[in-house]
């Protein structure tokens, strides 16, 4: 081997050595992809292992230990709900998904389209029957504003018709009034002023 072949490999080396200092969340899945051993997994318990117990499987040492606290929290939570949110204990330890990549479970769709938050599940047909209802309230509302604006049409052409009568009696009382050649006293002129108006 070179010197540069060796320099090379020590680069290397140390580089790998820091990248491993760095890691948060080690595992103990060795080489295996975690979509590998889920598989043997489910295939030697014959049922379906979740993102937790991969995590799980994958952060306990041979003697039975946990890698780390955060490792230990997840593992001491209560496995038996299914329901898995954006709150559920190795959501809060590891953080946010990644979008386009369901972690613990290699690359593919969102963990949206994957995982299902039956509180989700639950409320969507809660939200549809809300809408339902809502869109009918809508529609009575409706029916009511038009008929409310149809009566107050009706009531406005009934207030100009009774004003336009008003005002023909008090046409019919002025000129009776000045056949008769007398004019009105201030007080019933100012009466039938304010009715015209």
């Amino acid at each position: 081997m070179s010197n540069f072949s060796v320099w090379l490999n020590n680069k290397k080396c140390r580089q790998n050595a820091l990248n491993w200092s760095k890691q948060f969340y080690t595992d103990t899945g060795s080489f295996k992809t975690t979509t590998r051993l889920r598989d043997e997994e489910e295939k030697k318990w014959q049922k379906r292992i979740g993102r937790g117990e991969i995590f799980i499987m994958t952060h306990k040492k041979r003697d039975g230990s946990y890698m780390n606290d955060d490792a230990h929290v997840v593992g001491s939570q209560d496995g038996s709900s299914k329901e898995i949110s954006l709150t559920d204990s190795l959501a809060q330890v590891l953080g946010k998904e990644h979008s386009g990549r369901v972690r613990r479970l290699g690359f593919g769709p969102c963990p949206t389209e994957i995982i299902r938050n039956t509180t989700q599940q639950l409320n969507f047909g809660e939200y549809q029957r809300e809408i339902t209802e809502l869109k009918a309230a809508v529609v009575e509302q409706k029916v009511e504003i038009t008929e409310l604006k149809a009566a107050a049409a009706k009531h406005k052409v009934e207030a100009a018709e009774e004003m336009e009568k008003r005002q023909t009696m008090m046409n019919l009382v002025k000129h009776i009034i000045q056949q008769q050649g007398d004019t009105l006293p201030p007080e019933i002129d100012a009466q039938l002023k304010s009715l015209g108006n």
